[in-house]
C-alpha cells in the first residue's frame, strides 16, 4: 500500500510535468523526457495497488489527508481539476505510458486558447483510458461572497413588487411583537404558531415566510383575500430567487403540487395554487432565475435535480431560450441539469432547441439528451447529423455510440471520413461503443481500406485502439495481417500502421504480440522500434 509521502511526491511531479509540457511542443525531445519522467514516478506507486485521490477546491487529499495545498488561481492543480467538476481520479494497477502520456496531454492543455468548446471531462471521456478513473460532479463552488450583500441590496432597491415582498419580509421577523395582521385576522393561537415557527426558523427567515403565507391562503376565505397572499406568495418567490434561496422555489413546487390533487382543497384556493404552479414556469420568473444564474450564483447538484423535477412542460422552452445566454460553463451546466430533469416529460420540446441558430445551444442539447438516455430521443439527434460546426459532429458521435444501435451505423460511417480528425477518432470510438458485430465489421471494413495507412500514425493509433474491446480470435488474427503484410511503396506509414496494431495487441494482452515485438526491437523505423520495445518493456 502506498504511504502518504509518495503519492505527495507523485502529486507534486503531476503537476511540475503539466507545467513542462506547456513549454514544448509534442515531438520535441523534453517532452518525451517529461513523460518518461513522471512514468517512472507513477510505475512503482501502482505496482502492488491503485491510487485514489479526492479533490476539493484548493486541496487534494490520499486516504483523507491533504497532500497538496494551492490557493493560486493560475498555478493551482486542486482549483484546475475542481473547476471542471473533478471530485476523484484515480490511478489503477497496469496503467501504461501511452495512457500517461494521453492523461498529460489533456492536463497541459490551454484550455483558455486552445479548446474554448471542450472541458477535461470531455477529453477525459474521449480518450477512455482504461486505467484512470474519475468521478464527476457538476456542481462548482466557485463562489462571489459579495453575491448575497448584493442581491438583497437590488432587492431593496428595485422598487414595485420587489418593495412590498421586503415589507412583508420584515413584518414576518416581526412578528413576536404583534398581535395583529392586515391581511387576515388570525386567532391567538395562530399567531403564537407563526411566533414559534419564526424562532425556530431564524437564519432563513424568507422560508418561514413563505410558509406563513401558505397558511394564510388556506385560511382565506374571500378571493380578495387569496388576492393579496398569492401576490405576497409570488413576491416572496422573486425574493428568493434573487437570493439564490432554491430550497424555498421548491417548497411551494411540492406544496403547491401536493395541494392541487388533493379533494379537501378549497376550490378557491386551488385556483391561486395553479396560478402560483404556473409562475414559476413562466418566461418572467425563469428569466429572473437565468440572470441571477448568468451573475455566478451556485446550487447543489441534488437540489437543482428536485426543482427540474418539479417544473411542468412549459417551463421547457424558456429554459431552452436561456440556456443560449448563459456566459459561461458554470451557469450552462446549472441550466442543463434542471432541463435535463424538466424535459424527461417531453423529449420533443427538449429537441426544439435541436433548431437553435447558435452550435453551442445545439451541442448542449444533444449533450442534455444524451443524459436523459430515453431512445426516443435518438430519432431527433439523428436529424442533428447534418449539422456543419465539428463539436456539435462529436456531441452527436458521442450521443449515437452511447444510446444508438446498428440503424445509426450508416451515420457513424459518414463521420467516419469527416474532415475533423477528432470527429472521425471519436466515430470509431462510438461504433465500438456499440459493439455489435455489425459496428465491429465497420471498423475492420474502414481500417482495411486503401486509405486507411495514409493517415497520420496518432490516428491509426487511435482506431486501432478501438478493435482491443472485441478480444476475439477473429480481430487478433486481423491484427497479425495487418502486422504481417508486405507492402511494395511508402514503408514508413506501413511500418506506423505495423506498430499501431502492435499497440492494440498489446492492449488486448495478445499471446503474439511478444513475437513482434521481439522481431521489430530493432527497426529502422523509429516508431516500431519504440512501440517494440514498449511492449517488450511491460511483458
Amino acid at each position: 500500500m502506498n504511504n502518504i509521502e509518495t503519492v505527495k511526491d507523485l502529486i507534486n511531479a503531476l503537476g511540475r510535468a503539466k507545467k513542462n509540457l506547456r513549454m514544448y511542443p509534442v515531438n520535441h525531445p523534453m517532452y518525451e523526457k517529461t513523460v518518461d519522467d513522471f512514468n517512472s514516478k507513477m510505475s512503482p506507486c501502482v505496482e502492488v495497488d491503485s491510487i485514489r485521490i479526492r479533490i476539493n477546491q484548493y486541496d487534494i487529499l490520499f486516504n483523507d489527508e491533504v497532500i497538496y495545498h494551492s490557493r493560486d488561481k493560475d498555478e493551482s492543480l486542486a482549483l484546475f481539476f475542481f473547476k471542471d467538476g473533478l471530485r476523484e481520479l484515480s490511478f489503477l494497477k497496469g496503467i501504461t505510458r501511452s495512457e500517461i502520456k494521453d492523461f498529460l496531454r489533456i492536463i497541459s492543455l490551454d484550455f483558455e486558447k486552445e479548446v474554448l468548446d471542450d472541458d477535461i471531462v470531455t477529453l477525459l471521456w474521449e480518450e477512455d483510458l482504461q486505467h484512470i478513473k474519475y468521478l464527476v460532479d457538476d456542481t462548482f463552488l466557485h463562489e462571489d461572497e459579495a453575491y448575497e450583500l448584493k442581491a438583497v441590496e437590488q432587492a431593496k432597491s428595485a422598487g414595485g413588487r420587489t418593495a412590498d415582498i421586503m415589507k412583508a419580509y420584515e413584518s414576518a421577523i416581526n412578528l413576536g411583537s404583534s398581535s395583529k395582521a392586515d391581511i387576515i385576522q388570525l386567532t391567538n393561537d395562530d399567531i403564537q404558531h407563526i411566533v414559534k415557527e419564526v424562532e425556530n426558523n431564524h437564519q432563513d427567515k424568507n422560508h418561514t415566510l413563505v410558509r406563513i403565507l401558505f397558511e394564510m391562503l388556506y385560511l382565506a376565505r374571500k378571493n380578495d383575500e387569496c388576492d393579496v397572499v398569492a401576490g405576497c406568495i409570488k413576491q416572496a418567490l422573486n425574493h428568493a430567487i434573487m437570493n439564490a434561496h432554491l430550497e424555498t422555489v421548491n417548497y411551494v413546487l411540492i406544496n403547491a403540487r401536493r395541494d392541487l390533487k388533493r379533494p379537501a382543497c378549497p376550490e378557491q384556493v386551488n385556483v391561486y395554487l395553479e396560478t402560483i404552479y404556473n409562475y414559476i414556469n413562466s418566461a418572467d420568473f425563469i428569466n429572473m432565475f437565468g440572470d441571477v444564474i448568468n451573475n455566478g450564483a451556485v446550487f447543489p447538484i441534488e437540489v437543482l435535480k428536485e426543482f427540474g423535477g418539479l417544473l411542468n412542460i412549459n417551463s421547457i422552452p424558456h429554459y431552452v431560450s436561456i440556456l443560449g445566454e448563459m456566459k459561461n460553463i458554470s451557469s450552462r451546466r446549472t441550466v442543463i441539469n434542471i432541463l435535463t430533469e424538466a424535459g424527461r416529460r417531453d423529449i420533443a420540446l427538449v429537441a426544439n432547441g435541436l433548431n437553435d441558430r447558435r452550435w453551442y445551444v445545439v451541442r448542449n442539447i444533444v449533450y442534455i439528451l444524451r443524459q436523459i438516455r430515453d431512445k426516443s430521443s435518438v430519432e431527433y439527434i439523428i436529424k442533428t447529423a447534418g449539422h456543419p460546426d465539428k463539436r456539435v459532429k462529436k456531441e452527436v458521435v458521442h450521443a449515437l455510440g452511447e444510446m444508438g444501435a446498428d440503424k445509426v451505423l450508416d451515420i457513424i460511417k459518414e463521420y467516419m471520413s469527416d474532415g475533423s480528425e477528432s470527429v472521425r477518432i471519436a466515430a470509431f470510438r462510438a461504433a465500438g461503443q456499440i459493439g455489435t458485430p455489425s459496428s465491429k465489421r465497420l471498423v475492420i471494413e474502414q481500417i482495411s481500406s486503401k486509405n486507411f495507412p495514409d493517415k497520420d500514425f496518432s490516428e491509426k493509433k487511435e482506431i486501432l485502439k478501438v478493435l482491443s474491446r472485441w478480444k476475439e480470435k477473429s480481430v487478433i488474427d486481423f491484427l497479425v495481417r495487418i502486422i504481417q503484410k508486405r507492402g511494395l511503396f511508402n514503408s514508413t506509414k506501413n511500418n506506423e500502421t505495423r506498430a499501431a496494431a502492435i499497440h492494440c495487441l498489446g492492449l488486448m494482452g495478445a499471446d503474439d504480440v511478444r513475437q513482434f515485438a521481439e522481431r521489430y526491437k530493432e527497426s529502422n523505423n523509429t516508431l516500431l522500434r519504440t512501440q517494440a520495445l514498449k511492449i517488450l518493456k511491460s511483458y
